[in-house]
C-alpha cells in the first residue's frame, strides 16, 4: 500500500502522518490505551505511507472524536493499600512481513488502568506458547517497576505476589515448572526464565483467566465490536473492579 508512483508519492508527503502518530501514540499513553493497537499497526509504516495509511490515521482521529468524553476513570476505592494487577496477551506472527508477534499488557492499581502497551515482539517465537511466555515476561519486567514505585516511593508495601493474567495454560506451566513441554521449549532463551526466578521468590505469579475477560485482548488483535467494548469499559475503568483474589476463585 506504499506509493508506487511519484504522482501517489507527491500526495502522500502532504499528509501529516508522522506528527498525527506522535500525538497519538502521547494519547494512549495519557487516556486512551483503547487505540493502542490500532496505532501501533499504523506506526509500522512510518517510513512510507500511503493513502491507504492515511486513511486508517483518520479513522481513528474520528473514533476518538465520537468517544470523547470517553477515558480513564480513577474512582475512590474502600479500604487501605494498593493493589497491583496485570494481563498479558498475545497474538503469534501477526506480521507478515518478520513473522513476529503481538505482545498486550495492562497493568492495573486498584483496578485503574496505570499501564498498556501494544507492540511486536522483538523476537520471532516458534510456537503460540512461546509467544504467550515472551508476552509474559515483558510484562512482568514492567510490574517489577511498578511495585517499585509502589513500594519505594508511595510507601505501600506488596506482601503478596502480583497476579499477572495468562489465558495461556501452557504458559502458565512453563513459569513455574521447568520440567514441562521441554521438548518444546528447550530452545527459548535462558533471559526469558528470568519470570521464574520472580515466582519463586513471591514477587509475581501467573494466574489462567478466560479469553473473554482478557483485558489486554484488544492491545493484539481487532476483535469483534462487541468484545471490543466490553474489554474497554473493563480497560477505562468504567466496569465495576472485582478484587483480584475474588476474579481468580471465578476462573477456578
Amino acid at each position: 500500500m506504499a506509493p508506487s508512483t511519484d504522482e501517489e508519492r507527491e500526495i502522500a508527503e502532504k499528509y501529516p502522518y508522522a506528527e498525527a502518530l506522535g500525538a497519538l501514540q502521547w494519547l494512549v499513553g495519557a487516556s486512551r490505551p483503547d487505540v493502542g493497537y490500532a496505532v501501533n499497526r499504523s506506526c509500522r509504516y512510518l517510513a512510507d505511507p500511503g493513502e491507504k495509511h492515511w486513511a486508517a490515521v483518520v479513522r481513528i482521529l474520528l473514533y476518538l472524536r465520537n468517544t470523547k468524553d470517553e477515558t480513564l476513570f480513577f474512582p475512590r476505592r474502600p479500604g487501605g493499600g494498593l493493589i497491583i494487577e496485570a494481563y498479558t496477551d498475545a497474538d503469534y506472527a501477526t506480521c507478515p512481513d518478520t513473522r513476529r508477534s503481538q505482545s498486550g499488557a495492562v497493568i492495573k492499581i486498584n483496578g485503574s488502568t496505570v499501564y498498556a502497551r501494544s507492540a511486536l515482539q522483538r523476537i520471532v517465537t516458534l510456537s503460540p506458547m512461546e509467544t504467550e511466555y515472551v508476552a509474559a515476561v515483558e510484562c512482568a519486567q514492567q510490574v517489577i517497576h511498578v511495585r517499585r514505585i509502589v513500594e519505594d516511593d508511595l510507601g505501600f508495601t506488596q506482601n503478596a505476589p502480583t497476579r499477572i493474567y495468562c489465558d495461556n495454560d501452557s504458559a502458565i506451566l512453563l513459569s513455574q515448572r521447568p520440567i514441562q513441554h521441554h521438548t518444546r521449549s528447550k530452545h527459548i532463551q535462558v533471559r526469558f526464565h528470568w519470570i521464574r526466578e520472580q515466582t519463586d521468590n513471591g514477587i509475581l505469579r501467573l494466574f489462567p483467566i478466560n479469553t473473554k475477560d482478557q483485558q489486554a485482548d484488544i492491545l493484539t488483535k481487532s476483535p469483534s465490536k462487541k468484545i471490543f467494548s466490553l474489554i474497554k469499559q473493563r480497560l477505562l475503568g468504567a466496569a465495576p473492579w472485582t478484587h483480584p483474589s475474588k476474579h481468580h476463585a471465578q476462573q477456578e
